[in-house]
C-alpha cells in the first residue's frame, strides 16, 4: 500500500478509505523530515529505526486499520 505519491502524504490510506485486504499500513521517514509528525498525528507508531551512515536515522512506523 502507497501512502507518499510524489512526495506527498495520503491521509485518507491511514484512515483505511480504498482499503485492500492489508489490515496495518507500513511507512518510514527521515528524523530530519516533517512527515514524521504527520504520521504521528494520523495514528502511526514508532516499531523500529535504521541507523544510516552519514544520514539522519530513518523511522519505522505502523498502523493498524480496522
Amino acid at each position: 500500500m502507497v501512502i507518499r505519491y510524489a512526495g506527498k502524504e495520503s491521509p485518507a490510506l491511514l484512515h483505511g478509505h480504498g482499503r485492500s485486504r492489508l489490515p496495518r499500513v507500513l511507512t518510514s521517514t527521515l528524523s530530519s523530515e516533517q512527515g514524521q509528525f504527520f504520521f504521528r498525528k494520523h495514528g502511526c507508531v514508532d516499531c523500529g529505526s535504521l541507523p544510516l551512515p552519514g544520514e539522519p536515522q530513518e523511522i519505522i512506523l505502523r498502523k493498524s486499520i480496522k
